[in-house]
């Protein structure tokens, strides 16, 4: 169902926010901005960048700004923990 589907899609989304933070420099973007950016995938991404806030809190957070929300993403926690904790999470909650 495309509840599995944007969890098991996580990793893959993971891998471009941060390619997209190593290409920019920056550690936080407007939400709406990020998703233009990453929309180009079948999933919506709006969705699974708030699933891996809930995830990941240690890692990213969503900060309402004004009218829009900016995603933060805290540059020095190691992407490789990072990454090593939600494929640990995607793995329990993704059905076998």
């Amino acid at each position: 169902d495309s509840a599995d589907r944007l969890i098991a899609t996580l990793p893959t989304l993971c891998d471009q926010i941060q390619a997209y933070v190593s290409f920019t420099g920056k550690s936080a973007f407007e939400l709406d901005v990020l998703v233009t950016h990453l929309n180009k995938a079948p999933v919506p991404v709006k969705a699974q960048i708030t699933l891996l806030a809930e995830m990941l809190p240690f890692w990213l957070t969503l900060v309402q700004h004004d009218k829009t929300h900016v995603v933060r993403l805290n540059a020095k926690q190691s992407y490789r923990v990072v990454k090593q904790i939600l494929m640990q999470k995607v793995a329990i909650t993704s059905p076998p």
